[in-house]
């Protein structure tokens, strides 16, 4: 009886997305739209670029030094977010498709005949590092509250480095499955296409192409993704919820300053967190679009430009958020006050960042 309940079930979706396209999709890009998307793409990145490449320069020059492996973290996810930026805005500079699951791009790796699934696969890869260093920041920061003795606290840094490393060959992995996807690319037709979506064929003169077959191994990267983010997230807001209550429970240990920054830097985290709602908002508007087959493909192109904002959203929150560079960036401005407070004194500042060492 299950069997036949699911049958009729797939039946029925077929049924009904036969309905919805009983030739395929069919529609086309325009001259318009196309140079508006490689406006913004461009426009984003030129935007973007500046202030990535100035956080990334306040982080090794104004950061405080006692904090060296934080530090490098920070330094790491925002050369993260760089690639990214140059990688989708002038690199791959791609034009999505969906509700079909395909792209073209006009970007420079598109120009020397790079192949365009490795451009995608390169993606993945460079948004899951970025995902995996976010989460390297709340492992640190969780371990450095830590008492000694506590069950959780791994005192050897080889124990760490493992714990680190598994993690992230474990997400990374999903580049794996996006490698072995099912997919027709440039140069060349598309078996895919011509079955499926003939009306789509004139994607296949376009200099940089890629089309993924959705009936194909292409599924397990959407599983992977779902069981990447069902781990992924609950650990990361467990990990908050828990530097939390630390914090509460060694509140007469600390002294107000490094109680003080301890949540600061946690704060700081979540607004990083939050960023990456940039992301998830347009990936679920995308996989929304590809199983409903309604949303019109000019939504989801703007939704892939939402999604361009993540590096500037996560550089601005660092120098919004840390206070050494929030301190010598208003150094900066015509208006600032040049008087140090005791609160601000050289003194007190080594007196907190040592406690932390």
């Amino acid at each position: 009886l299950a069997r036949t309940s699911a049958t009729v079930k797939l039946s029925f979706a077929a049924a009904l997305k036969l309905l919805q396209h009983p030739m395929g999709l069919n529609f086309a890009v325009d001259g318009t739209q196309e140079n508006v998307v490689f406006w913004s793409l461009h426009s984003i990145t030129a935007l973007t670029v500046p202030i990535d490449l100035l956080t990334i320069y306040l982080l090794w020059k104004k950061s405080p030094k006692q904090s060296v492996y934080y530090r490098k973290l920070l330094l790491a996810l925002q050369i993260c977010c760089v690639l990214i930026e140059l990688h989708m805005g002038v690199l791959f500079a791609p034009v999505l498709l969906f509700p079909l699951i395909g792209l073209y791009s006009q970007g420079l790796l598109g120009r020397i005949h790079f192949p365009p699934h490795y451009s995608v696969v390169l993606f993945y890869f460079l948004v899951l590092a970025c995902l995996i260093i976010l989460n390297f920041c709340v492992f640190y920061r969780h371990q450095s509250i830590l008492p000694s003795g506590h069950f959780l606290k791994l005192e050897k840094k080889r124990n760490r480095y493992l714990l680190y490393s598994l993690y992230a060959i474990a997400l990374e992995s999903m580049c794996v499955s996006v490698v072995f996807s099912g997919y027709d690319e440039s140069p060349g037709d598309s078996i895919y296409l011509e079955k499926n979506h003939p009306a789509m064929l004139w994607l296949v003169a376009k200099e940089s192409w890629v089309v993924y077959d959705p009936n194909s191994s292409t599924r397990l990267v959407v599983y992977h993704v779902i069981l990447c983010l069902a781990v992924a997230v609950p650990l990361f807001f467990l990990l908050i919820r828990h530097i939390y209550m630390l914090l509460s429970s060694r509140i007469s240990e600390m002294s107000v300053r490094t109680l003080a920054y301890h949540r600061a830097m946690v704060n700081s985290l979540i607004m990083q967190s939050l960023c990456w709602l940039a992301i998830c908002v347009p990936v679920a508007v995308l996989i929304a679009s590809f199983l409903l087959a309604t949303i019109p493909q000019k939504v989801t192109s703007a939704v892939h430009l939402v999604a361009q904002l993540f590096p500037l959203l996560n550089a601005l929150t660092v120098l919004l958020n840390t206070p050494t560079i929030r301190k010598t960036l208003r150094g900066y401005l015509p208006f600032h006050s040049n008087s140090i407070s005791p609160k601000m004194s050289t003194v007190h500042q080594r007196a907190v960042f040592s406690h932390l060492s």
